[in-house]
């Protein structure tokens, strides 16, 4: 790897990816393989097919990105530097607002909004990192057939070593863990597994060197101490010390086929408005094999337009969307500080400075004494940038249905209130694996280059069995703390704050469906299997 600037240490920019195309092609294409998209799914298959050979000679393999590089000390570490990272769009056919190149992707709907990452490494840049294995049951809500708990065992362990996924140390001690595993007593709790560097720097499987971790609380605005094991230092680096190329600044519009001569169109734009403008697209790359691998929102979006344009696919593309049954809570008036969050004047880069831990780090299965759905309930972290907001939410919606008559004002939000609060995220089985909601695009979007036009439709989402199950038994947990308990602070005040009661908000930071695998294209959109002419996967030693 090199740096050729201040900000790349593995991508180049979309003004080096069309000299690429100025440049003689190979048997009529700009390269065998282009993979759109640089999440998991992206990062994944280009690690796999870095460094195979085609008819004696090294396969020439793409990657687009449509967001940016980010480097360690880039990311926003204070509330007003939050707005240059966001992009925003209102599934409305608009285009998206705020930065195009922002990190932040929020899409806002009626029915359910979205928060999704947009850069090199998509959702690993500010997820939570947790990489535990899926229950048994997961493989029997309508995977293919050979798709199954068993199959997927081996994968594991080579994908854990690689993300350098493990859990907190036994030594190391956080008051959220504390609060978690005291309000989940008689649930299967653990701590689980997280890709963060502790208590020593090493390097990535990839070879990046890590720093330990800071346990500043920041992970989901970015990791800016070099701690977190994201896609670029692992299967993306992996892949660019082995050959793959990867541009950024790149949005793929819609994909079609030359079956004369056998390969794939791409058309792309300049994802800045103002490069738009100024060189206008669409610009074509041919590539012989095509992975899209844009996300649940982008893939489908991509396809959708293509379909549009003629693509035959699947008429199941768009359907069974999952929020992954995503849900978060507020716990507010712990009888004692949760350090939940930390203020953001305080040095991240001091471990002794903020001890809050990254934004998960234990996690329980909760089975409802009523009967209600089963759900996973984890411990969060608010980045710091988001201190001040996130309490002063927290508690204007506490004063709301406080009632409390001391005559101070409910909706004043002090340090001590904040300090005396935390933050769930709940998963479960939102029942996508029946109906679920569905991903559509008008046809006056379909048409346009404009990129964000996907619409979630799902009416009464935030009304599903799943949310009120895992909202009453919250709340009970929480209002039944024992006051005289000192190890685990009591609650006064179970707050639901989105998704779960009121407001009645459905958001996922998940989205999941939309491109379904399945045996056939009557259930599904795209089959396990490869093509033949795709590249051989390599086998990946992470040792």
């Amino acid at each position: 790897m090199s740096q050729d600037d201040k900000t790349r240490w593995l991508s180049q920019s979309v003004e080096s990816l069309l000299l690429r195309l100025d440049e003689p092609e190979i048997e009529g294409t700009h390269c065998d393989v282009l993979i759109v998209g640089s999440g998991y799914g992206g990062a994944v298959a280009a690690a796999r097919m870095a460094g195979s050979m085609i008819d004696g000679r090294r396969a020439r393999i793409w990657l687009l990105e449509r967001g940016e590089e980010h480097l360690p000390g880039r990311f926003p570490s204070r509330f007003a530097e939050l707005a240059g990272h966001v992009r925003f769009s209102r599934q409305d056919g608009a285009a998206p607002r705020g930065s195009e190149l922002g990190l932040f992707d929020v899409r806002i709907g009626p029915d359910v909004s979205a928060l999704v990452a947009n850069g090199l490494g998509g959702g690993s840049l500010i997820n939570a990192g947790v990489m535990e294995r899926p229950e048994a049951a997961v493989f029997e809500t309508g995977w293919p057939a050979g798709v199954t708990s068993d199959t997927m065992e081996p994968h594991y362990a080579t994908a854990l070593a690689m993300l350098g996924a493990a859990p907190l140390p036994a030594n190391m001690d956080l008051v959220k863990l504390r609060n978690l595993d005291a309000i989940t007593a008689g649930q299967t709790f653990k701590r689980c597994a997280v890709t963060v560097q502790w208590q020593t720097a090493g390097n990535s499987a990839a070879g990046v060197p890590l720093n330990p971790c800071t346990l500043c609380g920041d992970c989901m605005t970015g990791c800016n101490q070099g701690a977190k094991g994201s896609l670029d230092t692992s299967y993306l680096a992996w892949a660019r010390a082995r050959g793959v190329e990867m541009f950024c600044g790149a949005a793929v519009e819609f994909i079609q086929r030359d079956e004369q001569a056998n390969l794939w169109q791409v058309n792309w734009h300049h994802t800045e408005r103002a490069r738009r403008d100024m060189s206008p697209g669409p610009f074509i790359i041919r590539a012989s094999q095509v992975v899209l691998a844009a996300g649940t929102l982008g893939s489908t979006e991509i396809l959708k337009r293509s379909e549009f344009r003629g693509l035959n696919l699947s008429p199941t593309l768009g359907q069974k969307f999952s929020m992954n049954g995503d849900a978060l809570a507020a716990g507010f008036d712990h009888g004692q500080p949760v350090r939940s969050t930390a203020d953001q004047e305080t040095d991240p880069a001091d471990p002794t400075a903020r001890y809050v831990g990254p934004t998960i780090t234990g996690m329980a299965r909760v089975l409802p004494d009523d009967g209600g759905a089963p759900f996973t309930i984890e411990e969060f972290a608010v980045p710091a940038a988001l201190r001040q907001v996130f309490g002063e939410v927290v508690k204007t919606l506490a004063a709301m249905r406080s009632k409390d008559s001391s005559g101070t004002d409910p909706s004043a939000c002090t340090d001590e209130d904040i300090r005396r609060m935390s933050l769930y995220g709940l998963m479960g089985n939102d029942l996508a694996d029946g109906e679920g909601g569905s991903l559509t695009l008008s046809p006056s979007s379909a048409d346009s280059a404009i990129e964000a036009g996907l619409r979630i439709e799902w009416a009464g989402a935030a009304k599903l069995p799943l949310f009120r199950s895992s909202a009453r038994w919250l709340a009970k947990v929480l209002q039944d703390g024992d006051p005289d308990d000192e190890t685990v602070p009591p609650v006064a005040v179970a707050l639901p704050v989105l998704g779960l009661g009121w407001p009645e908000l459905a958001i996922t930071v998940h989205p999941l469906g939309g491109c379904r695998m399945a045996d056939s294209g009557a259930d599904g959109v795209v089959s396990p299997e490869l093509s033949p002419d795709m590249p051989p996967k390599r086998t990946l030693d992470a040792n």
